[in-house]
């Protein structure tokens, strides 16, 4: 692949009001006919909600295609090496998103957190909620490139993988926001705890 995620797969990394890992925070308007782009300097937490369902949503289809992959019987005869390089990277997105903070919540609802640990969740309302939404977008992207390579595998060895969709919302207009390109580029995440179900490694 070239590039991934490619075709569908990145097009269905689109939120509910359009924002796109090009236009990760910009209103789609204009104000006193300035284009947004150029009042674009922070991320709300409205904007950081809609990353974060989008998140829950493509993560899902992520793991139905993952499960359709494990359960199918060629799988069995494939290299150990390939699938537990599978099995690192499903475990890393699982392991990323629980590491984030819940949308209008304090960081306490963020795994490995003192809060989280005691189960102490406040309300929050971030000022600024960019960074957190660089670091949502590349888990999405991530997301998705990884469910692209599953799907590859699985369609390869005979099976059929579901095919992604139109997310049914429209992406902002082109054009270049101040923090697009810089907030295409997360940040990883380390250990998977809590609710997180651990992959299985396997050795032949």
């Amino acid at each position: 692949m070239s590039e991934c995620p490619s075709g569908r797969y990145a097009d269905e990394i689109v939120t509910v009001s359009g924002l796109t890992p090009k236009h990760p925070l910009e209103d789609h308007d204009s104000t006193l006919g300035i284009p947004a782009s150029l009042l674009d300097w922070s991320g709300s937490e409205m904007d950081y909600a809609q990353w974060d369902a989008l998140a829950v949503a493509l993560v899902g289809r992520l793991e139905r295609a993952w499960m359709m992959l494990k359960s199918w019987p060629s799988t069995e005869r494939m290299p150990a090496s390939e699938y537990n390089a599978l099995v690192e990277r499903i475990t890393k997105i699982r392991d990323g998103y629980s590491r984030l903070r819940k949308p209008w919540v304090n960081e306490s609802s963020a795994v490995g957190t003192f809060g989280w640990s005691w189960g102490i969740t406040l309300p929050n309302l971030a000022w600024d909620a960019s960074e957190e939404i660089g670091r949502m977008v590349q888990l999405i992207i991530d997301a998705q490139c990884l469910r692209q390579r599953v799907d590859e595998i699985y369609d390869a060895s005979g099976g059929n993988p579901d095919a992604p969709g139109n997310t049914g919302h429209k992406p902002a207009r082109e054009g270049v926001g101040i923090l697009g390109t810089i907030l295409a580029v997360g940040v990883g995440a380390g250990v998977v705890t809590g609710a997180v179900i651990l992959a299985r490694r396997i050795g032949r």
